[in-house]
């Protein structure tokens, strides 16, 4: 799913313009990655903790040609799910009979 249907499924539950909540979309995402890049965490209940993180340097392979090349160091983002999240995704994964995560 990308951006445009996931805001199109929240504008349909939440009985706005496909327009509006890809704004909504825009501002979580805009906002979401200034708090991350300030180092906070973002904790949402029963949903998940978005945390940012340092990468060190590290030696790597080119993998075409086995060349070795450096990795920058840089930040990133891990995501943790809540345990609310953990039981909906489990709790699909039993009725289904199969993981539906691709």
């Amino acid at each position: 799913m990308n951006k445009v249907q996931l805001a199109h499924r929240l504008a349909k539950r939440l009985h706005i313009t496909d327009h509006d909540s890809i704004g909504y979309l825009n501002a979580l995402s805009e906002e979401v990655g200034m708090i991350l890049a300030s180092g906070e965490t973002i904790t949402i209940q029963n949903f998940g903790v978005f945390a940012p993180w340092h990468q060190t340097a590290r030696p790597g392979r080119n993998p075409k040609d086995g060349s070795p090349h450096d990795v920058p160091a840089r930040t990133s983002v891990k995501f943790k799910p809540g345990k609310l999240m953990l039981e909906r995704l489990n709790q699909l994964t039993k009725v289904t009979g199969r993981n539906n995560i691709k």
